[in-house]
């Protein structure tokens, strides 16, 4: 109980502290340059006084950190989903949690401060690499603007290694025109093997508008896919048909 009252009143601290910083740097045009060493010297307690207290909730356990997500603003929150990360727990409730943070405020995509939420517990589910995390983080490509929450969703859905993510990862690779995003797809399609996901990893690999650092990772991914024999018979199959159907119709 006392752990509970102590993380509550270190909570209060940390986001008193997050408004005072953020009226300051909205004051900053009107400041002299003496205020404005203050400000800096501010931040750097804030600074500090962050690093002290993901210290203290590392040490603390799962319960006392779920008092703490649930009672805490968002920068609060993602500060406890980072330490929830490191702990890579296997706590189902722990689970549900991250689970339940991973697509949080995404109806409001330009509030920074809910994207750091999504990130840290993103990162965390790619730690933990729970399989009900896929249909969550799957669904988050869908809809996700922010770059590093995309680059970190494929990341977690390639290191869960579940086949349900791939046709997501696929859909995300065709509509980005970041080479960053497709290169962290064709990584993770690599990673969960699907033999789904070759004819988009071969299209990569030829296509010349991706540098050959890329190109050459869709080859990687391919040697990576579990492809069976009849997967590949199969593929030889529908070569030979559209091979024999083109025959025909010229002539």
């Amino acid at each position: 109980m006392l752990k509970k009252v102590f993380l509550l009143s270190a909570i209060v601290i940390i986001s008193a502290s997050s408004l005072i910083a953020q009226t300051n740097t909205s004051n900053g045009d009107e400041a002299t340059s003496t205020n404005g060493q203050n400000s800096q010297s501010q931040q750097l307690t804030l600074s500090q006084l962050n690093e002290n207290f993901i210290d203290v909730l590392s040490n603390q356990s799962e319960d006392v950190l779920k008092v703490a997500l649930e009672g805490g603003d968002a920068r609060v929150k993602g500060i406890v989903l980072k330490v929830l990360a490191q702990k890579a727990t296997d706590d189902p409730d722990v689970i549900k949690i991250i689970n339940q943070y991973i697509p949080y405020g995404i109806s409001q995509p330009t509030a920074q401060n809910y994207a750091s939420v999504r990130y840290n517990a993103i990162e965390a589910a790619a730690l933990v690499k729970n399989a009900t995390s896929v249909p969550i983080l799957a669904s988050l490509l869908y809809s996700e603007n922010y770059i590093p929450n995309i680059l970190m969703t494929i990341y977690a859905l390639g290191e869960i290694k579940d086949s349900r993510a791939v046709p997501a990862i696929i859909t995300r690779l065709k509509l980005s025109q970041n080479h960053a995003i497709v290169f962290e797809g064709v990584i993770a399609l690599g990673k969960i093997g699907d033999p789904s996901s070759l004819s988009t990893l071969l299209d990569i690999s030829q296509n010349s508008q991706y540098n050959l650092a890329l190109r050459n990772q869709a080859i990687n991914s391919i040697k990576e896919l579990k492809i069976s024999s009849s997967d590949s018979n199969n593929d030889d199959n529908s070569t030979s048909s559209t091979a024999n159907t083109n025959s025909t119709n010229a002539e």
